[in-house]
């Protein structure tokens, strides 16, 4: 009985400090002495702008859309693109040694054929992880391509 009239006086302690501390009131000029004290800076809504930057990568790819166009017409092209994306620094080198690859092996130079031929095998387990990371970029980069306005 002791230990429950305890609690409730601490309960009735701690209630009457979180009022005291909660329902201060403070007189105009102390709320503005503490307004002006902030380091927030008050915005209106015209303040507020809205703007969407476009990655590096992305603006490089809109800069080579010429190379990527026509890149799956012949190896030559399919190649001079392996060259701009490294040159660009959208491929790393072992990706440009997975476009070489492909362009010699895939008998047709589109998706499909690289699939099937990055899942031949005798190939290499990390070839064939870098040839399926390549076609994804690649789809990626098409993509981008295609959509860009």
């Amino acid at each position: 009985m002791q230990i429950q009239n305890q609690n409730n006086s601490l309960s009735n302690i701690f209630a009457k400090r979180y009022q005291e501390n909660v329902f201060q009131t403070k007189n105009a000029s102390e709320l503005q002495e503490l307004e002006a004290q902030s380091n927030y800076t008050k915005l209106s809504n015209q303040d507020i702008q809205d703007q969407l930057d476009l990655s590096e990568d992305y603006k490089k790819i809109k800069q080579i859309s010429p190379y990527i166009k026509d890149a799956l017409k012949d190896t030559s092209s399919f190649l001079a693109l392996a060259d701009k994306l490294k040159k660009e620094a959208l491929i790393d080198p072992q990706e440009e040694v997975a476009m070489d690859f492909l362009a010699k092996k895939s008998p047709k130079l589109d998706f499909d054929s690289f699939e099937t031929t990055g899942k031949q095998q005798g190939i290499n387990p990390k070839m064939q992880q870098t040839i399926q990371n390549l076609i994804q970029k690649l789809q990626m980069i098409n993509y981008l391509n295609n959509t860009m306005a």
